[in-house]
């Protein structure tokens, strides 16, 4: 998670929400592991994930379009096989290719 520490996010996001994408054990760990003092849009496609993460709401990408054209960075905590998923639904349903300096891929 060092690529993560390494950025100054309240500069870096200028007043946006830092998104992250996937409600499970690497964003626990890294809500937990971090003193995060922003605020937080977590993302995950599977409706179940709801209430996942303590104290922190899990919206679905349908439900987040506007945040996932608009954020300066995004956060995918996944394996690579669900990030060409996740590029591909952000293109087809925001109408955004990330370019590599707008995203960081977390992975246990």
């Amino acid at each position: 998670m060092s690529e993560l520490e390494s950025i100054d996010l309240p500069e870096f996001l200028g007043g946006n929400r830092l998104l992250i994408w996937g409600a499970n054990r690497i964003c626990q760990m890294l809500i937990a592991g971090n003193k995060i003092s922003i605020k937080l849009l977590i993302v995950d496609i599977d409706p179940q994930k709801k209430y996942f993460i303590k104290n922190h709401e899990v919206r679905l990408p349908n439900d987040s379009v506007e945040v996932i054209q608009q954020s300066p960075l995004i956060v995918f905590c996944l394996g690579k096989v669900h990030l060409d998923d996740c590029m591909e639904w952000i293109w087809k349903k925001a109408g955004r290719r990330l370019r590599n300096s707008e995203y960081i891929i977390l992975t246990d």
